[in-house]
């Protein structure tokens, strides 16, 4: 089944793999500028007294403060909205779709809605992965505070660190499983626009329930493919392939035809 989403997945990049790649690579680069720029923006909002204490009158500095912040603010905005470009980009790429569709603007009605969604989807993630990681980060605590007590066997040590790398690592798998129900949301968001917010949830989470394992476990099957990206050059290819392959499973997760 894995193998058949990556096939279907090969095929329609052979179309227009080009802009399949430029959207991938662009979606990337300009969310990881928008996150830097809007953390540049929260540092000088932040340290503004240090840089204006003899400059500027207060009033100004007041000023400076809210544009800092508006301007954080507006690159975050940016990032969620691109996020949800791409997403829509690549689950509904039969083939046929150029660049420029990236680029066809959402009504400021969706865009509340995406920004909504942007923000539960990141405290939802963080307090999943808080949950799961919690086991690893007690274990880590009384393992510690036993190396600075007194010197520890080297078999036990080997075994406390083999236990606290599974915790860890096992915490990361069940978030990922947890919050498999969020990567169906920009999908249903864009089969329906005017789905109201707490039926979206409720039916992502519902569409999802069967899934959520087989998600994870055909994310994690990419792994191998991202260690070569750090030479940069096989992102061109590993990106689009990615994200097609996950669009693919997610519509046909919803559709109900993998059951």
């Amino acid at each position: 089944m894995r193998q058949n989403y990556k096939l279907k997945a090969r095929n329609i990049l052979s179309l227009n793999f080009p802009c399949a790649a430029a959207v991938a690579l662009f979606c990337t680069a300009s969310r990881v500028i928008l996150l830097l720029m809007s953390a540049v923006f929260i540092y000088l909002g932040i340290n503004l007294a240090r840089f204006t204490e003899l400059l500027y009158p207060e009033y100004l500095k007041h000023i400076l403060y809210i544009l800092f912040f508006a301007a954080a603010v507006c690159c975050l905005y940016y990032f969620f909205i691109t996020g949800f470009l791409g997403d829509r980009w690549f689950l509904g790429n039969d083939g046929n779709y150029k660049f420029r569709d990236f680029f066809v603007l959402t009504d400021i009605r969706l865009q509340l809605k995406i920004l909504y969604l942007s923000v539960y989807k990141f405290l939802y993630r963080s307090a999943v992965f808080m949950f799961f990681q919690l086991p690893c980060a007690v274990f880590s605590t009384i393992f510690l505070a036993e190396l600075r007590r007194s010197a520890m066997d080297i078999i036990l040590f080997v075994i406390n660190t083999i236990m606290l790398i599974t915790l860890f690592l096992s915490g990361i798998y069940f978030s990922l499983v947890m919050s498999a129900k969020l990567s169906f949301v920009n999908a249903l968001l864009t089969e329906d626009k005017s789905i109201k917010l707490r039926q979206l949830l409720r039916t992502a989470s519902e569409r999802s329930g069967y899934c959520s394992f087989r998600l994870a476990d055909f994310r994690l099957s990419f792994f191998m493919w991202f260690l070569p990206c750090i030479l940069i050059f096989p992102v061109w290819f590993v990106f689009p392939y990615f994200r097609q392959s996950d669009s693919l499973i997610i519509k046909t997760a919803l559709n109900g035809t993998d059951r």
